[in-house]
Order: C-alpha cells, then sequence, then structure tokens
C-alpha cells in the first residue's frame, strides 16, 4: 500500500493569506511548501511532485484554474487540486470543475471546511491509486460477501478465469468451483471468521471455458466501519507455468538420477567384462547385463566369422527359437549384416517406417524398435550387439540408450579379444606344440585333481603310460626333423 500524502503545496499571491494556510496545516501534520504565482507553482510541482495542491484563483501570470488544467494533464502523475479563492458565483466553480478540480472551498469558510476536504480529497486520491494497483495487477483479486456473492472482480479475474466483470459481480463465487472443490469455499470463510488468514492456499477453479486451473491463494477478511466481518478478499495467482516448471524439474531430476544409475551400470559392466575369461560364460555375461541396462526384452551377441564371412548367434536372451538362433547373415545382408559393413550403429524407432527399403516386423517381436551396433577393435570387426523389445511405456529405444550401447560395444570388444587370447594362451600351455597331445603340464595337474578326488570319493584310479623305446637311435640316425615328423 503507497503512504499517506504528506506534502502540500499552496500557490497564493497575498502573503498572509499563504502564511495562514501553511501554519494551520503544519500544525496538523502536513509538510507545506508555497508558491506566490501560476508559473512558480508548476516549476515547484516539477521538481518536487506534492501530493496535493492548494490554488488561489487570481494570480499573477497564469490563473489557479490554468494550473490545474495544466497540472492535470502534463505532468507523469496527476496531482489532486482544491481550489481555495474568494470567487463564489456558480460560474466560478463550474470553471474550476471544468479544469479538473478537486474540490472548491471559500476563503471565507477555508478554517472549517478547508481540512475536512484536505482528508476527503487525499482518501479519494488514495482510493483511486490502489483501485489503479487492483485493475493493473495481473493476480485475480476478488471481493464476496459472506454468501459467496462476487462483490469485485478485478481485470486478472478476467484473463484468469475468462469471465467479465459484469458477468461475475453478483454472481455466487461457487460458479467458478469445480463440483469436488465447492465444500472449500464454506471452510475458508469459517477460517476467515475465526481471525486465520489464508495464506498460500492451492487449490483447483474452473475457467469459463471449463478449463481447470491450479492456483494459489491468499483469502482476507472484509471489515465494515464497525469492523465487522462483512465478507472476503481473495487473490489468486495462476500456478500453470510454475506447476510446468517444476514438474520439468523434476522430470530433469529424474533423467538425472537415471542418467547417474544407467553410468553405475556402465562402469560395474565394464568391471566385470573384464574378470571372466571363459568365452561362454562372457557372452552370458554380455546379453544378460545389457539387457538389463538398456531395459531390453531381447539381446543377441553375434560374432563375425573370418572363415565363412558372416555372422553367428553366440549367445543370446530372451529369444527361444532354435532356428533362430542358428541362423547366420551375410556381409550386408540386413539388418546386421548392413551395420557390420557399414561399421556403424544404427537406432531404429520404428523399423517400418525407418528402415531403407521398408521393412515388416517379424510377428515373433513384439515392438519396432532396436539397436544394432558393430563391436570394432583397431579396425578389427568383432561382432554386432543387438537388442530389441524394449521394455518402457513408450517401447522405443532412444538417442541415451543408442549411447550407452556404443559405450559398452567398445569394452565388449576389448574384453572379447582377452578371452580369445586367454583361450589360445590357456590351449598352448597345455598342448604340446608338436603333438597336439596334453603335455606334461596338464597331465600333472589332471593326476593332482584325480587324487584328490579320489580322497573324497574313494574309488580306483587307472594310470596308463605308453613310451616309445629307443627312439633317441632314430633321432641320432636321421635326425630331429626326421623324428619330428615320424612323431605327428
Amino acid at each position: 500500500m503507497s503512504r499517506l500524502p504528506k506534502r502540500i503545496l499552496v500557490v497564493d499571491d497575498e502573503p498572509d493569506m499563504a502564511l495562514m494556510v501553511k501554519s494551520r496545516l503544519e500544525l496538523n501534520g502536513y509538510e507545506v511548501t508555497t508558491a506566490s504565482s501560476g508559473e512558480e507553482a508548476m516549476e515547484k510541482a516539477k521538481k518536487n511532485t506534492p501530493d496535493l495542491v492548494i490554488a488561489d484563483v487570481v494570480l499573477p501570470g497564469i490563473d489557479g484554474f490554468e494550473v490545474c488544467r495544466r497540472l492535470k494533464s502534463h505532468l507523469e502523475t496527476s496531482i489532486p487540486v482544491i481550489i481555495l479563492t474568494s470567487k463564489q458565483s456558480d460560474r466560478d466553480r463550474v470553471t474550476g470543475y471544468q479544469s479538473k478540480a478537486d474540490s472548491y472551498v471559500s476563503k471565507t469558510s477555508f478554517k472549517e471546511m478547508l481540512l475536512p476536504e484536505i482528508n476527503r480529497v487525499l482518501r479519494n486520491e488514495q482510493d483511486s491509486y490502489l483501485a489503479t494497483i487492483i485493475d493493473n495487477t495481473s493476480d485475480a483479486i476478488i471481493g464476496k460477501t459472506l454468501e459467496g456473492v462476487v462483490t469485485s472482480w478485478n481485470a486478472g479475474a478476467e484473463k484468469l478465469y475468462g469471465y467479465l466483470a459484469q458477468d461475475m459481480i453478483g454472481q455466487s463465487i461457487l460458479k467458478i468451483f469445480p463440483e469436488d472443490r465447492k465444500q472449500e469455499l464454506e471452510e475458508i470463510l469459517h477460517r476467515i471468521q475465526r481471525g486465520e488468514k489464508v495464506v498460500n492456499f492451492e487449490t483447483i477453479r474452473r475457467k469459463k471455458n471449463g478449463e481447470l486451473v491450479h492456483v494459489s491463494m491468499t483469502i482476507s477478511p472484509i471489515f465494515d466501519k464497525e469492523k465487522k466481518f462483512v465478507g472476503a478478499s481473495t487473490i489468486a495467482r495462476d500456478l500453470t507455468e510454475t506447476i510446468r516448471i517444476k514438474q520439468k524439474l523434476e522430470e530433469l531430476t529424474r533423467a538425472l538420477e537415471n542418467e547417474k544409475l544407467k553410468l553405475e551400470q556402465v562402469l560395474n559392466i565394464e568391471a566385470g567384462l573384464h574378470q571372466i575369461h571363459k568365452m561362454e560364460d562372457l557372452v552370458d555375461f554380455i546379453v544378460q547385463n545389457t539387457a538389463s541396462l538398456l531395459e531390453a526384452g531381447r539381446c543377441s551377441l553375434m560374432m563375425f566369422d573370418d572363415y565363412h564371412y558372416d555372422l553367428a548367434i553366440k549367445g543370446a536372451w530372451g529369444i527361444k527359437d532354435e532356428e533362430f538362433l542358428k541362423r547366420r547373415v551375410k556381409w550386408g545382408d540386413p539388418v546386421s549384416g548392413i551395420v557390420l559393413e557399414r561399421r556403424k550403429p544404427i537406432l531404429v524407432k520404428d523399423i517400418e517406417k525407418e528402415m531403407d527399403p521398408p521393412r515388416e516386423r517379424r510377428s515373433s517381436y513384439r515392438w519396432d524398435s532396436f539397436i544394432s551396433a558393430p563391436i570394432v577393435l583397431n579396425d578389427q570387426i568383432k561382432g554386432v550387439l543387438n537388442v530389441s523389445e524394449k521394455q518402457t511405456q513408450d517401447h522405443v529405444f532412444n538417442e541415451a540408450d543408442l549411447k550407452i550401447v556404443c559405450m559398452i560395444t567398445r569394452q565388449i570388444a576389448v574384453a572379447l579379444e582377452a578371452s580369445q587370447l586367454y583361450q589360445k594362451l590357456h590351449y598352448w600351455a597345455t598342448i604340446d606344440p608338436l603333438t597336439e597331445m596334453y603335455n606334461y603340464r596338464y597331465f600333472s595337474k589332471t593326476l593332482e585333481y584325480e587324487i584328490h578326488r579320489l580322497e573324497r570319493y574313494p574309488g580306483k584310479l587307472c594310470l596308463l603310460m605308453v613310451d616309445v623305446d629307443d627312439f633317441k637311435s632314430y633321432n641320432d640316425r636321421f635326425g630331429h626333423v626326421d623324428g619330428d615328423q615320424l612323431l605327428k
């Protein structure tokens, strides 16, 4: 609320009269400035805008009526003006009001009339100021009686609810209440009667077009001059944008948490990949964890066969079709063969619309979205990873899923290479390169294992040893190369 006006400019060319008015006003708490001409009054009003001007009519230069007209039309803020003059004719009064004066007081009765008129004019100005604020605020401000009958309805309420003031004044406020919210009116009025102020009360109201709108309301009591509770005023603010931003923030927060969780799962998968050396276990780990990470109903890992120059399924999750598991995909054939040839991942949200040429979804697949990504290490193709049947509400893989697949395929390529090297190392560590039979290391390890097994489960152990007699003489006579050939 604006402060109460205190500064008054008195304009009169009679020094005694000006001093008399100034003294009386200062005794009543006003700050008073005087001017002896119309021009001087305009200059002072421009430099330090007063809250009220009291002007005589007869002045040097421009008269009091012209001062009033200029103050009302030329300054940014309209200043209330009281004409204080000895001119008493009806014609003078008419001229005064035509110049937009707020009041007309005779000098002969100014002692009795001036202060009451000042109070009235300033009070009207303040009321007008507050009314302007109410009319121009973006919030909906509504006044209503104890029975819920609307008594005031500002422009903000018109914009928020769609009803014009003439549509609502005199009508029940329940007009904008949804059926399941009508009990709120009585509850709110009871709280107000108990002396409570309802602040930031969030609820739902209905617009003229039937649309529901979320609002935040502050409800305060209205009292009459006798301090009797006669109604309530409501300030309502549209929460639509606030709720939209809040929901968007919650969505982003959930997405961030989900991304964080996905990253942790990716790191766990990467750690697990490098702890498994056996190829069969590694493949099972890859398809199961990839399907879980991407919420996919199906996942398959296809390995590239250098000899046949095609792809074969090495492991799968969620696929029970034996014929499908036996199929091989040639270089360049849809879809995995294309990924193999181009060495670029594919994200398809709808196979019937996005593939070129168009393809129909197989009857064994429930949904049309899938991701297929090559597994490449040092420019060498290792295979292709496929995921399909997204287990979310929209059943569609997105760009974030594609990024995750690309992240893990790089680690899968390293893990597959490591597993293959491990298998080769394990093979040559236990096989004699000449005869391709198990060597002494494997023999010792196996014999030790069988002996321990017999200790736990009593039984018999048979050991058969075969030797070639006098083979050294053969080597000495024909040479080691011929000896090796004989052993083979």
